[in-house]
């Protein structure tokens, strides 16, 4: 049971940094397009993320 339950708390890790890169890319995407497109210029701080 309890190794049932590691993995599964092992693919819920794996999925919610998956979601985060995901919605990382699209807000950079999102920045860009608003730079290049409509001409806005937007300061962009950027994070160091741990590993």
């Amino acid at each position: 049971m309890l190794a049932k339950l590691a993995e599964f708390q092992t693919l819920l890790e794996r999925l919610f940094v998956f979601t985060a890169e995901v919605v990382d890319l699209l807000t950079l995407r999102t920045l860009h397009f608003d730079e290049i497109i409509l001409g806005h210029n937007v300061l962009i701080v950027a994070k160091s993320y741990q590993r």
